[in-house]
Formats: C-alpha cells, sequence, structure tokens
C-alpha cells in the first residue's frame, strides 16, 4: 500500500465531495463530516485539552461549514478552510476564558484525561501522544513560542497540513508560514528529543 496514493485518492475524493456539498448535496457533506471529523476534534484537543470543548467546537466547526459553503469558492481548497474555521473558534474560545496561550499547562488537568480520538495513520504523533511525558514535552515547548509560530508549528507538525495548507489556514503567504516554521524548528535544535519524536524518527 503507497501512503501517497492513498492521501491523494482521499483528496480526490474530499474534493469531489465538497463540490457535491457546494451544490447542496447533504449526503455530500456528511461524507466529510465523516472524513475529517477525527483530524478537527485532535485539532481542538491539542490547544484545549478538553474532551467536552473539543467536541463542542468541533461541531461548531462543521455547522459554520456547512451554513458558509457558498462562500467555498474553490472545492480543492476544503481541508484548509475548514481548519481556518476550526482555528478561529479555538481563538475565539481562548478569548472567552481569558486565555493567553493555545495550550494549557496538562497539570491543570485531570491526569485521566483521554487522548484525543483521531483516524488511523494520522499525524506523526498518532502513537506518542498517549505518553504524559512527551504530552509535557509538547506543551512546555509550544508554550514558549510566540503566537504566529506556534499555530504554524501545531498545525504542521501535530496536526500534518502540508505548507499551502497551514497558509491557508492562517490566511499566510506560503513564504511567512516557512520562516513561522523555520524560527519555531531553530529552537527545537536544543531539544533533540523532542524533535526526533515530531520527526516520526525512532
Amino acid at each position: 500500500m503507497n501512503p501517497q496514493s492513498d492521501n491523494a485518492q482521499s483528496l480526490d475524493l474530499a474534493v469531489a465531495l465538497a463540490q457535491k456539498a457546494k451544490g447542496g448535496d447533504e449526503f455530500a457533506f456528511d461524507k466529510l463530516v465523516d472524513m475529517f471529523w477525527g483530524d478537527i476534534y485532535r485539532m481542538v484537543y491539542y490547544r484545549t485539552q478538553s474532551d467536552m470543548d473539543a467536541e463542542d467546537i468541533a461541531q461548531e466547526a462543521f455547522i459554520k461549514a456547512f451554513d458558509g459553503l457558498a462562500q467555498l469558492r474553490d472545492a480543492s481548497c476544503f481541508k484548509a478552510w475548514l481548519y481556518s474555521i476550526a482555528v478561529n473558534l479555538v481563538r475565539d474560545h481562548h478569548r472567552r476564558q481569558g486565555a493567553r496561550r493555545l495550550l494549557r499547562p496538562l497539570e491543570e488537568h485531570d491526569e485521566q484525561t483521554p487522548a484525543p480520538a483521531g483516524r488511523a495513520g494520522g499525524p506523526v504523533l498518532e502513537d506518542e501522544v498517549a505518553s504524559k511525558e512527551l504530552w509535557r514535552m509538547i506543551a512546555a515547548f509550544c508554550r514558549g513560542l510566540p503566537g504566529g509560530e506556534r499555530e504554524a508549528f501545531t498545525l504542521h507538525f501535530l496536526d500534518g497540513l502540508g505548507i499551502k495548507e497551514v497558509a491557508q489556514a492562517l490566511g499566510k503567504s506560503e513564504s511567512a508560514v516557512k520562516t513561522q516554521l523555520y524560527r519555531a524548528v531553530a529552537k527545537l535544535r536544543g531539544k533533540p528529543e523532542l524533535l526526533k519524536a515530531l520527526r516520526g524518527e525512532a
């Protein structure tokens, strides 16, 4: 099985479904929810550390996406567009909570907080996310990054979005995203174990 081929087929299917959904096909949109629910839930969970908030925000993101399909000009951009909706909802959530950081300290949460749900074979931290110590390392590192670097870093390395998708989700140029990622990765050089985990190395 070729992962790149599978990803390409999934992307083609998502584009086809998004095009149908834009035309009013609710069944096609339901399929998109099935495809991306785990990804969006996990993305929100990384940033809120709350199963309840992740469920609520993910649901709201899909509702907003369904209501705003007419605003989606290019069906091939559906994934990045959906992520941009979810990212903005997370920002709103933290503003309401008076939080200044995207990731709260792990110590603030119950030790039995479940690991985020997601699809098999997802981003590089699919297996490692269950490790409490690694979560501490990731949370501590991300909290130390400036806002722009943190968002680009988490979307690219934790959520598995490509440079172009990160740029679309954040409303920035690809060169700006690359610069932010370069700066964040440069700071990772002092944390070799975390860098190795993020690269998916053994």
